[in-house]
Protein backbone atom coordinates (compact mmCIF):
# COMPACT_ATOMS: atom_id res chain seq x y z
CA UNK A 1 0.00 0.00 0.00
CA UNK A 2 1.22 3.91 -0.82
CA UNK A 3 2.02 6.01 1.83
CA UNK A 4 -0.86 8.19 1.24
CA UNK A 5 -3.16 4.80 0.61
CA UNK A 6 -2.03 4.15 4.41
CA UNK A 7 -2.55 7.60 5.70
CA UNK A 8 -5.71 7.83 4.44
CA UNK A 9 -6.53 4.50 5.84
CA UNK A 10 -5.01 5.21 8.86
CA UNK A 11 -7.44 8.73 9.14
CA UNK A 12 -10.61 6.83 8.01
CA UNK A 13 -10.23 4.48 11.47
CA UNK A 14 -9.14 7.38 13.65
CA UNK A 15 -12.49 8.81 12.66
CA UNK A 16 -14.84 6.00 12.71
CA UNK A 17 -12.44 5.78 16.33
CA UNK A 18 -13.77 9.54 17.22
CA UNK A 19 -17.60 8.61 16.23
CA UNK A 20 -17.52 5.47 18.17
CA UNK A 21 -17.60 7.69 21.10
CA UNK A 22 -21.36 8.25 20.66
CA UNK A 23 -21.72 4.69 18.87
CA UNK A 24 -19.96 1.57 20.28
CA UNK A 25 -21.22 -0.64 17.66
CA UNK A 26 -18.85 0.78 15.12
CA UNK A 27 -16.00 -0.31 17.17
CA UNK A 28 -14.94 -3.38 14.64
CA UNK A 29 -13.85 -0.67 11.51
CA UNK A 30 -11.19 1.07 13.49
CA UNK A 31 -10.00 -2.30 15.42
CA UNK A 32 -9.63 -3.55 11.21
CA UNK A 33 -7.45 -0.56 10.66
CA UNK A 34 -5.70 -1.33 13.47
CA UNK A 35 -4.84 -5.06 12.81
CA UNK A 36 -4.29 -4.25 9.67
CA UNK A 37 -1.81 -1.40 9.71
CA UNK A 38 0.12 -3.40 12.63
CA UNK A 39 0.16 -6.36 10.55
CA UNK A 40 -1.59 -8.84 13.03
CA UNK A 41 -2.92 -12.15 11.85
CA UNK A 42 -4.53 -15.13 13.93
CA UNK A 43 -2.89 -17.95 14.21
CA UNK A 44 -2.95 -20.60 11.91
CA UNK A 45 -5.03 -23.41 13.39
CA UNK A 46 -6.12 -25.92 11.12
CA UNK A 47 -7.30 -24.31 7.31
CA UNK A 48 -8.72 -21.67 5.60
CA UNK A 49 -11.91 -22.11 7.13
CA UNK A 50 -10.90 -22.77 10.91
CA UNK A 51 -9.42 -19.45 10.84
CA UNK A 52 -12.15 -17.97 8.84
CA UNK A 53 -14.82 -19.24 11.87
CA UNK A 54 -12.17 -17.57 14.71
CA UNK A 55 -12.24 -14.46 12.80
CA UNK A 56 -16.25 -14.60 12.30
CA UNK A 57 -16.74 -15.42 16.57
CA UNK A 58 -14.00 -12.55 17.54
CA UNK A 59 -15.91 -10.07 15.26
CA UNK A 60 -19.13 -10.93 16.22
CA UNK A 61 -18.28 -11.04 20.19
CA UNK A 62 -16.80 -7.41 19.10
CA UNK A 63 -19.51 -6.18 17.55
CA UNK A 64 -22.52 -7.69 19.62
CA UNK A 65 -20.62 -5.87 22.58
CA UNK A 66 -20.36 -2.93 21.11
CA UNK A 67 -23.79 -2.86 19.96
CA UNK A 68 -25.33 -3.78 23.66
CA UNK A 69 -22.98 -1.06 25.28
CA UNK A 70 -24.72 1.50 23.21
CA UNK A 71 -28.13 -0.08 24.06
CA UNK A 72 -26.96 0.47 27.82
CA UNK A 73 -25.17 3.71 27.53
CA UNK A 74 -28.66 4.93 26.11
CA UNK A 75 -31.04 3.27 27.58
CA UNK A 76 -33.01 2.19 24.59
CA UNK A 77 -36.31 1.32 25.84
CA UNK A 78 -36.73 -1.56 22.67
CA UNK A 79 -32.81 -2.46 22.30
CA UNK A 80 -31.83 -3.90 18.84
CA UNK A 81 -30.67 -7.22 20.47
CA UNK A 82 -31.03 -10.89 20.59
CA UNK A 83 -31.48 -10.49 24.74
CA UNK A 84 -31.41 -7.52 26.64
CA UNK A 85 -28.63 -9.29 28.68
CA UNK A 86 -25.06 -9.15 27.56
CA UNK A 87 -23.68 -12.69 28.32
CA UNK A 88 -27.23 -14.06 26.58
CA UNK A 89 -27.03 -11.65 23.62
CA UNK A 90 -23.63 -13.02 22.97
CA UNK A 91 -24.50 -16.83 23.04
CA UNK A 92 -27.06 -16.29 20.47
CA UNK A 93 -24.86 -13.87 18.20
CA UNK A 94 -22.80 -16.70 18.47
CA UNK A 95 -25.13 -19.13 16.64
CA UNK A 96 -26.14 -16.65 14.09
CA UNK A 97 -23.12 -15.50 12.81
CA UNK A 98 -21.61 -19.33 13.23
CA UNK A 99 -24.67 -20.45 10.97
CA UNK A 100 -23.60 -17.83 8.37
CA UNK A 101 -20.35 -19.17 8.42
CA UNK A 102 -21.55 -22.34 7.94
CA UNK A 103 -23.92 -21.69 4.84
Amino acid sequence: MSRTRTLLFALSGALVLLACLDSPVLLPYPLLVLAVLRGWRLPRIGGAGTSLLLSTLLASLVLETGTWAHNYLRDAPEPALFHPQLIPDLIIAIGVYASWWLT
